[in-house]
């Protein structure tokens, strides 16, 4: 193939191939945490206990902590340990009576959304906690809540494919719950009218070589076909 026609078979496909390279480069992403508001409240519920005084008396307690606030974050690519919920180490609420329905709070749920930047959609998981108490009777000072609780979620938005892993962790400072954000290019092959179009234009070039052979001269000035009739 001569080398003009190389040129402008290369430069045909590369416009065919400029909207998958301008998609290359980090992708973001933004991240939201919070809790599912459906039957939790206004606290985080840590169960019932019950508390043997020094003369023998039973008293039923049931412990809560301050409900966390949404939790946000935003990042690139794939990235570890995103906090996107918090809880205090202490239990700072406590009743004598449970309150009506209390056996079915605990577990309860934090709703985690991940929206792709490019795209704008959104996926959603929503992960199952345990909160309690680890030591010692419910009281104000060395009642000590763990967190507890796994899950994870996978869904493509835009151009990418996510996977999302949430666990539970602590610091000094308080108990988390944490997100793995994972996220690559979608792995498609080229959509339908992407390949007519390279279809149309390959056949293009084929048929443009092929007329321009028809039409070519001998060494002597005369066309393929007037060499013929001669």
């Amino acid at each position: 193939m001569p080398r003009s026609r190389s040129v402008q078979t290369a430069a045909f496909l590369t416009l065919l191939a400029a909207p998958q390279l301008a998609a290359a480069g980090p992708i973001g992403w933004s991240i939201r945490g919070e809790p599912d508001p459906a039957g939790i409240g206004y606290f985080v519920p840590l169960g019932p206990y019950d508390a043997v005084g020094p003369e023998g008396e039973r008293t039923t307690y049931y412990a809560l902590a301050d409900l966390p606030g949404a939790m946000s974050d935003t990042g690139h690519d794939t990235t570890t340990g995103v906090r996107v919920g918090g809880l205090s180490k202490q239990a700072y609420h406590l009743f004598t009576i449970p309150p009506p329905g209390s056996a079915t709070f605990n577990p309860f749920s934090w709703k985690v959304s991940v929206t792709d930047t490019a795209s704008g959609e959104t996926g959603v998981v929503f992960f199952p906690i345990t909160a309690s108490l680890a030591t010692g009777m419910p009281d104000l000072t060395n009642s000590e809540v763990v967190l507890s609780g796994s899950g994870e979620g996978a869904f493509r938005l835009g151009r990418n494919d996510y996977a999302l892993r949430l666990s539970t962790t602590e610091s000094e400072t308080g108990l988390w719950v944490v997100a793995d954000v994972s996220v690559a290019p979608t792995a498609n092959t080229p959509e339908p009218g992407t390949l007519a179009l390279a279809g149309l234009g390959l056949g293009g070039i084929a048929l443009i070589r092929s007329r321009r052979r028809g039409r070519g001269t001998t060494p002597g000035g005369m066309t393929s076909r007037e060499r013929l009739r001669a």
